[in-house]
């Protein structure tokens, strides 16, 4: 009974990493069964409990040495915490500017593309337009814009469009004024934390800026043409506002600036509510300063319900695709077709009012979302047909049927999975196991430093579109692979390495009961369920915040005396 007692505290005691350590195990496991076939079942639980001893061994040695270090330096002052800011901020546009010269003006592909033919309502060149086997072929077609991509990174991207244009009326000016805006835009934000950092342990600070500096994920953001650098930028901006309230949460000035960067960071991404979400969870459950929280959240929600309620119609914004939110319902019941299970004729026939059934079934890839997405029967004919007016735009996609019964849908869709359990977590795991799982060093990047556009979104907007040095431009790009290919950086290429890490720190501060570092990292946890529900598995661009919100939880951890924290003192460790 004793043991029993001793075993039942221990497990209290270390739930949190316990569990991490077995969720990583198990992730380890089913990513190298998808590479080795074979194996029996006794063998893997053997190597799961091994796997989960081991993760855990290293998650209580990285406590204890967390807990014997502490880095904690003088604060410094504003006049050299401003000079610093400048000095590390020069030192990232510096280190990025080859990438952004040798790709000059810049880089357009896919959603950048998208985004300014969108907001110019251009006219798509005569064609045939083919998704991964749906073939939609109206004539007179046309750009319009939706917040599939966040209207307001589409203003911010036209609008710098449009000024580049003043500047000097050619389109590599006005491509290069958003690279430009890019760059100073990402390394504001970066150079506040590498400051922030700094001033509480300069090593680690060093550390960080030699990390945004030379970790060539950077500046391949900041040279291509799209929403992607709004959206780091905008999360480094939203971290240090996180940090400050963390610290001091009853200061007004930081409560403002975390509002900003709340109403900013929603701005410029559609799925930040998550981010925001957990962060608010994690506050609520520990009870950290919630007056103060209501004071931040009120005046966000207001200004969030008027941009979406007020501005976008009166813009003629139109919504996001209902369909882009179904990723995991609509791959896993995608799943069941494929593997030829059973559906009832009822089903099917319902099925068939939102799908082209054969078609899902013959498309379906287990890692990626969008020749599924496709075969939704969402765009009625002639939603890409020219010179229709916003409202008659709306009342066509209203027609759609995903969007009529969308109950109905996740009804059916219940009703399946009820008899095809294993297939949907099948389904669910294949389409996120990247995000936890690294051992393979696969590597998913959708930027690199040569532009293309595929023949749909060639409008007149970008005729004369040229990378210079091509020759040169090719040579770097192939230079970049090989520079990827290195160990060490190969496997901070990896999704899973970053996914992995973030856990292993929220179960730290979970089994430390560091409530600052709690809140930090359980926000930073919602970019993996952003991740965990996004149409690819093992997508770099999924977790790129996770390289933001990393170094400070880390440097939190390094300067504070862990042996003194806990939820009742919280207030010591503050400065």
């Amino acid at each position: 009974m004793t043991y029993v007692k001793k075993y039942c505290k221990f497990v209290w005691r270390h739930w949190s990493t316990l569990f991490v350590a077995s969720v990583l195990a198990f992730f380890s496991i089913f990513g190298t069964l998808q590479q080795i076939d074979g194996l029996e079942i006794l063998p893997i639980m053997v190597y799961f409990v091994i796997l989960t001893v081991i993760i855990f061994f290293f998650e209580q040695n990285l406590i204890k040495i967390l807990k014997a270090k502490n880095y904690l330096v003088a604060r410094c002052g504003e006049k050299k915490f401003t000079k610093l800011f400048i000095i590390f901020m020069t030192v990232l546009v510096f280190s990025w500017a080859p990438y952004v010269i040798i790709s000059f003006p810049g880089v357009i592909s896919w959603d950048g593309a998208d985004q300014l033919n969108a907001f110019f309502r251009e006219a798509m060149p005569p064609q045939n337009i083919d998704f991964y086997g749906t073939t939609y072929n109206y004539s007179n077609q046309q750009f319009y814009l939706t917040n599939h991509h966040p209207y307001f990174t589409s203003l911010v991207l036209g609008g710098i469009f449009k000024l580049g244009y003043v500047i000097d009326n050619n389109l590599a000016s006005a491509l290069f004024s958003i690279i430009v805006f890019n760059t100073l835009f990402v390394a504001s934000s970066l150079s506040l934390i590498v400051t922030i950092i700094y001033h509480r342990a300069k090593k680690l600070g060093i550390i960080t800026l030699l990390f945004f500096s030379f970790f060539p994920i950077f500046p391949i953001i900041v040279a291509n043409v799209n929403k992607t650098a709004l959206s780091i930028g905008a999360t480094g901006y939203f971290v240090v506002g996180l940090y400050l309230y963390i610290m001091k949460p009853t200061y007004v000035r930081n409560q403002a600036i975390l509002g900003i960067t709340m109403i900013l960071l929603l701005l410029v991404r559609n799925d930040s509510i998550i981010l925001i979400g957990m962060f608010i969870v994690s506050s609520v459950l520990l009870k950290f300063s919630i007056k103060s929280l209501a004071f931040i959240l009120t005046p966000v929600f207001i200004v969030f319900v008027i941009w979406l309620k007020l501005v976008l119609p009166a813009a003629h914004i139109l919504p996001t695709e209902s369909v882009e939110s179904l990723a995991v319902p609509a791959q896993q019941i995608a799943r069941v077709l494929n593997h030829n299970k059973e559906l009832s004729v009822e089903q099917r026939e319902q099925l068939e009012n939102y799908v082209k059934i054969d078609m899902m079934k013959k498309v379906y890839n287990p890692s990626f979302y969008d020749p599924v997405k496709h075969t939704f029967k969402y765009y009625p004919d002639g939603f890409w047909k020219s010179g229709k007016s916003y409202n008659l735009n709306k009342k066509i996609i209203a027609k759609a049927y995903i969007n009529k019964h969308k109950f109905r849908f996740i009804k059916l869709w219940i009703e399946v999975g009820w008899k095809n359990k294993l297939v949907y977590i099948s389904s669910f795991l294949h389409n996120m196991y990247h995000y936890m799982f690294f051992l393979d060093g696969q590597s998913k990047t959708d930027l690199s430093l040569i532009g293309g556009l595929v023949t749909y979104e060639n409008t007149q907007l970008f005729t004369g579109y040229n990378q210079r040095f091509k020759t040169s431009l090719l040579s770097f790009q192939k230079k970049y692979e090989q520079f990827i290919e290195l160990p060490g950086l190969k496997l901070l290429m990896t999704t899973g390495f970053w996914g992995s890490l973030i856990s292993i720190l929220f179960a730290i501060t979970i089994e430390i009961k560091y409530v600052n570092g709690i809140i930090i990292s359980s926000t930073a946890l919602g970019v993996l369920f952003i991740a965990f529900i996004s149409p690819v598995d093992g997508l770099m661009r999924y977790v790129y915040p996770l390289l933001i919100f990393t170094p400070i939880i880390i440097m939190l951890l390094l300067t504070t005396n862990l042996n003194n924290v806990n939820t009742k003192k919280v207030n010591i460790i503050r400065e």
